[in-house]
């Protein structure tokens, strides 16, 4: 299986696929929830902070909460990006 093909798996799998992915060891399945979520997260960030190291400060603690639960993650109990939305009001607050 060549190396695009795995990244268009990737690209197509749901958030939940991703985080038990990476989960159970798979970076690349990380690396993939990372790219689709951050950009969303910083640009949100940007808005309500005003500030781009804010919201640098607020993507980076939201995906370490991400990747902290991810072992703990039981699919159907939680959408990832409920989770996901939930760490970044958070850790705007912080």
């Amino acid at each position: 299986m060549g190396r695009r093909h795995v990244a268009a798996e990737l690209d197509a799998a749901p958030d939940e696929a991703l985080l038990t992915a990476f989960a159970n060891g798979d970076a690349a399945a990380g690396r993939a929830l990372l790219d689709r979520l951050a950009p969303r997260l910083f640009a949100h960030a940007s808005r309500v902070l005003g500030d781009w190291a804010e919201a640098e400060d607020v993507v980076q603690e939201t995906m370490l909460r991400l990747w902290k639960v991810a072992p703990d993650w039981r699919r159907g109990e939680a959408l990832v990006a409920a989770s996901f939305w939930s760490f970044s009001r958070v850790a705007a607050e912080a």
